[in-house]
């Protein structure tokens, strides 16, 4: 829902791969969650940990400021 929101083509994007590690991804979308004032790590935190890698975000062409915003939308139920 969030990266269709924000115009990612996910049918050319998902045969890209990416060099950024398991445990890199994991990590980063930890932070983001204690960023966000989360307990939890859900998969909007570890769609912003992948965003981390400028090849991935690239590859999605969406950045990673671009994303958190909209997932803070989404969260508060302001998307749309």
């Amino acid at each position: 829902m969030t990266l269709r929101s924000l115009g990612c083509d996910l049918t050319a994007s998902v045969a890209r791969g990416t060099g950024v590690g398991l445990d890199q991804v994991l990590e980063r979308a930890r932070r983001e969650a204690a960023g966000l004032g989360h307990r939890y790590v859900g998969t909007e935190h570890l769609l912003l940990g992948l965003l981390h890698d400028e090849t991935t975000a690239a590859a999605l062409g969406v950045g990673l400021r671009q994303a958190r915003d909209q997932v803070v939308k989404v969260l508060h139920g302001e998307a749309f």
